[in-house]
């Protein structure tokens, strides 16, 4: 491109205004050439070229932007960032511009925004299009709808559903009408790790029969089609790959591991972690994986005749993340809320605990420990008994949703074991916060 866009640093997502004057683009590796270090720069066009660019002022040290996309009037950019405060991971933000520049950034609510990531955002009329790693999906990243309601509140987020989702990772839709686009997929149909694929929406789907001529006098003849179960086994990839608090980089396939779905034969993952199977339209099937030294893992799928009958061959992706076994340490639950001086769980917790139960239900043969941690603040004893109650609330909450008593334990740890050890009227509240947390613990007793 003519101009000052492109440097010798990596530049990409670009964003252009509705009169294609102004542009919104990414630009990483600027700052000590770490390639993590990722900005929102924007440039104007003047006689088909592009102005030196300038990095957007809402930009704080340390944090990392991605995906801009400016909506059609150009008063509000949305973007992806690590911002502090957030629910973990990637987290969806806008600011809205005036006369005097940028908004602070706004994060979108908990309803859109997961411990997880959300990215890869793109714009349509009224909806937003992103993907997410966490919310309920088939595997991987999932991509997702959302929009504003009259009151201007998101909405829900609205699973795409196959065929636009699968068991890989699936993102950047990008719609070139109402009914036709583009997105990418790393499902294993494709070529190669992500590739490109372009859609056209089709009529509604309704079955047709064939009828043959009535002096044949034979039956309606339907069109043959089949379907196929594509299971891949995947697990995290740590950056201390001892340690299962430290920060994901990402995942990789697991080889070898023992897949076993519903009324169908026992079978073993590839190198590339896959099992691929032929299943039957409107099966609900139950899908369990296992390999030693990782906790087993399940899911059920539902393969529904409306969403896979369009081609005469269909393939239902699915992704089941395995994780390690690692017992006596303390992993931390992120997602863990409870309102000031209460112990009762707040609903944004429920889906963490969730899967957790899920874990433990799939592996029956460990027991666990439920850990609260308080900050410093605050005395000693209070803080003991604090701690204690918000331990106990979630040991209730997967009672309830049907775990053992008997296989659960809840220990409050007040401020004895601090993992920040800042001195404590000078802490900052990042630290306060990373102190105060809620773990699990396996263990094969409980003693």
């Amino acid at each position: 491109m003519k101009g000052n866009i492109n440097s010798k640093f990596n530049e990409s997502s670009p964003a252009l205004t509705r009169d294609g004057k102004m542009m919104y683009f990414v630009r990483c590796g600027e700052e000590d050439r770490e390639l993590s270090n990722c900005n929102i720069y924007f440039t104007r066009i003047d006689n088909g070229i592009w102005m030196e660019p300038e990095k957007c002022l809402f930009k704080r040290k340390g944090v990392n932007y991605y995906s801009p996309r400016i909506t059609d009037d150009g008063s509000r950019l949305y973007f992806a960032s690590d911002l502090s405060g957030g629910q973990g991971g990637l987290d969806i933000y806008y600011v809205l511009k005036s006369d005097n520049g940028w908004s602070d950034p706004v994060r979108l609510p908990n309803t859109v925004n997961t411990p997880g990531n959300e990215n890869f955002l793109t714009l349509w009329k009224n909806e937003i299009y992103f993907s997410s790693d966490f919310l309920s999906g088939l595997g991987g990243y999932d991509i997702f709808s959302t929009g504003m309601d009259p009151a201007n509140n998101f909405t829900p987020p609205q699973n795409l559903k196959p065929p636009f989702n699968s068991g890989g990772d699936d993102f950047n839709l990008i719609k070139t009408s109402d009914s036709t686009g583009f997105f990418s997929s790393s499902r294993i149909v494709g070529s190669g790790l992500d590739d490109i694929y372009s859609y056209r929406l089709l009529p509604e789907y309704k079955e047709v029969l064939v009828e043959k001529k009535p002096e044949e006098k034979t039956d309606s003849v339907k069109i043959n089609k089949k379907l196929f179960l594509a299971v891949k086994v995947m697990e995290n990839v740590y950056s201390d790959p001892n340690d299962p608090n430290s920060k994901i980089l990402g995942k990789k396939p697991v080889a070898d591991a023992v897949v076993r779905i519903e009324g169908l034969p026992e079978a073993t993952s590839d190198a590339n972690g896959v099992v691929f199977r032929e299943i039957g339209f409107d099966e609900s099937l139950s899908i369990t994986v296992g390999k030693n030294g990782y906790l087993t893992g399940n899911q059920t799928v539902t393969a529904e005749k409306e969403n896979y009958y369009n081609e005469e061959l269909n393939t239902v992706n699915i992704r089941i993340v395995i994780e390690k076994i690692y017992l006596d340490k303390e992993i931390v639950l992120r997602n863990i809320y409870y309102d000031f001086d209460k112990w009762d769980l707040r609903q944004e917790s429920e889906s963490t605990l969730n899967v957790l139960y899920n874990i433990l239900k799939n592996n029956p043969q460990y027991k666990i420990n439920i850990g609260s941690h308080t900050d410093c603040r605050g005395e000693d004893e209070y803080n003991m008994q604090l701690s204690q109650k918000r331990a106990q609330s979630v040991v209730d909450y997967l009672i309830v949703k049907g775990l053992s008593a008997d296989r659960i334990r809840a220990v409050g740890y007040g401020e004895s074991n601090l993992i920040d050890k800042c001195d404590c009227d000078n802490c900052s509240e990042d630290q306060h916060q990373n102190n105060r947390r809620t773990t699990f613990e396996l263990k094969s007793e409980l003693k």
